[in-house]
């Protein structure tokens, strides 16, 4: 089995390095788009790319403020970030790629979320993230107030949030 994972892996790579020296971005995202779905084993970057784009749809989070959430969680550059990192913990407790609170995922899903999935499960904590987004804007309707409520738990704007809602992230 692990043989089997490690040529998955390899071979996720050679595709992602062809793609990345023959392709325009353009093509990168389209061929993303296209397969409507990340393996696990594809690069963390690649994960991260889908699990936002498909999330954020789901939500209805405009995809500046989603990649502005995860370059302002774990400074994620986009879907060419090939030494991304999606298993940060913050000083604070919050885990993974967009930095989710445990006790806040366990209080959007009404269940006890494992720790560990949280931070290594991408597609769970960009998800909880962006299912997070979706309850603070129905609750507060500012963007503004709702990044600061993210970062802080509390209704404020912050430098935090001013960053997340000025800035434009979009890497297609």
């Amino acid at each position: 089995m692990k043989k089997f994972r490690s040529i998955s892996i390899i071979i996720s790579l050679l595709i992602c390095i062809l793609l990345y020296i023959k392709c325009e971005p353009e093509e990168i995202v389209e061929y993303i788009t296209i397969r409507k779905q990340v393996n696990i084993n594809d690069p963390p970057c690649l994960q991260l790319y889908a699990s936002i784009n498909k999330f954020a749809k789901k939500y209805g989070i405009p995809l500046k403020y989603a990649y502005g959430l995860a370059y302002q969680e774990t400074r994620y550059m986009g879907v060419f970030h090939w030494g991304y990192n999606h298993k940060q913990i913050s000083s604070a407790g919050a885990v993974g790629a967009l930095q989710v609170m445990p006790s806040t995922a366990n209080g959007i899903w009404k269940r006890k979320v494992d720790v560990d999935s949280l931070k290594d499960n991408i597609e769970l904590n960009v998800e909880t993230s962006m299912k997070l987004l979706r309850l603070l804007k129905d609750k507060y309707g500012d963007w503004k107030v709702v990044f600061g409520a993210y970062n802080s738990g509390q209704p404020i704007i912050n430098q935090y949030a001013l960053d997340i809602f000025n800035k434009n992230y979009i890497w297609e």
